[in-house]
């Protein structure tokens, strides 16, 4: 990973490290079609990962096709976020002590069925690692200062307004979005 991407994600408008959305991997099947995949995440280190079961749908579909795009955002307005694209490694969880960490940051402890069920199946756990190659992120709050309060415990940065970078190669500059590439 370059050190713009890094940059631009830990410069993004959403605190990846204590935000509670999901990831939105954008996955191709065996046809090339693609399938938007909704998981738990954690950031660290410039690198996403995740935690699903090794029979889960995406497992088998990265394994054939580790390229995906990404997308961590609100749905509700006023919008921010960022996107990107990467590849992704597949690691057996074994020891780690991710599923735990990922448990305790979505659900807040370990203690619901939920959780109970999580752990129970973690020896059959797979890590997905993805190293973004390209991001961007966007943040429209100013534009949209007028719009309702959010509601949805969105944890976004204080973060002065975002410009474009100079590496942007893609379609018209929009005030507001910063794009990194490797």
């Amino acid at each position: 990973m370059s050190t713009s991407v890094r940059q631009t994600l830990d410069a993004a408008p959403v605190d990846l490290l204590a935000c509670r959305w999901p990831i939105r991997l954008a996955v191709a099947d065996r046809d090339g079609f693609p399938h938007i995949v909704s998981l738990w995440f954690q950031y660290r280190d410039g690198v996403l990962r995740c935690v699903t079961h090794e029979s889960a749908w995406v497992v088998e579909q990265l394994r054939h096709r580790p390229r995906v795009g990404f997308e961590i955002s609100t749905n509700t307005p006023p919008y921010f976020g960022v996107r990107g694209v990467g590849t992704v490694a597949l690691k057996p969880l074994g020891d780690s002590p991710l599923l735990r960490e990922m448990i305790g940051h979505y659900l807040g402890d370990t203690t619901s069925s939920l959780a109970q069920w999580l752990l129970s199946r973690r020896r059959r756990e797979v890590i997905i690692e993805l190293t973004p190659e390209r991001a961007s992120t966007w943040d429209y709050t100013e534009r949209m200062s007028d719009s309702p309060e959010r509601k949805d415990g969105s944890e976004r940065k204080n973060s002065p307004e975002l410009t474009n970078s100079p590496e942007r190669k893609d379609g018209p500059e929009r005030k507001n979005d910063r794009v990194a590439h490797e």
